[in-house]
């Protein structure tokens, strides 16, 4: 017998990938209080493994550009 996988038992669609949950909360997080914020939230010990949550969009980057300009 197959044991049941937490996903099964929550009855969560087959497709769904749930560190990419965690990915997007933690790029939310990352926005609204900060990188450190977000890595001890996320119980992470490295910086570079929190900025691999930050998912910026190609709006982020030109506007950040247009600071610096």
């Amino acid at each position: 017998m197959v044991p049941l996988r937490l996903r099964d038992l929550a009855v969560l669609p087959k497709d769904l990938v749930l560190y990419l949950a965690r990915h997007e909360c933690g790029t939310k997080i990352c926005r609204e209080k900060g990188i450190e914020y977000a890595r001890r939230l996320l119980g992470l010990t490295n910086i570079t493994t929190t900025q691999r949550y930050m998912q910026l969009e190609e709006k982020e980057l030109a506007d950040a550009q247009d600071l610096v300009e």
